[in-house]
């Protein structure tokens, strides 16, 4: 459980307990949105990618699947575990998962 002064009034809140729901219904980025970034140039071959709070990983896994080299940091060790079932084979080298947060502390203004 997270609790920050500025965040809700300072209540605990826990961003894992819709995560499992959230992975398995919410499917939001169509293949459009890939085939526009490689249009625009931001998707180009070879590129790597840094997702910061990826949640259960519906973005930076579309990307590892197209061969992206892909870093993903979530603060919550659930959506990771989620994330981390949902890797396919072939993807696995191309991910990396962050998510030991221990000293964000220093970083948060209360």
């Amino acid at each position: 459980m997270l609790k920050f002064k500025n965040i809700d009034n300072g209540k605990a809140f826990d961003w894992g307990l819709t995560s499992s729901a959230y992975a398995r219904y919410r499917d939001i980025y169509p293949k459009e949105l890939y085939e526009r970034l490689r249009q625009l140039g931001v998707a180009a071959d070879g590129s790597s990618w840094l997702d910061i709070g990826t949640g259960t990983g519906r973005y930076s896994l579309a990307l590892a699947d197209m061969g992206y080299d892909v870093t993903a940091i979530e603060l919550v060790p659930h959506n990771i575990d989620i994330m981390r079932k949902k890797v396919k084979p072939k993807s696995s080298p191309n991910m990396v998962f962050e998510f030991d947060f221990s000293r964000i502390k220093k970083f948060i203004r209360r």
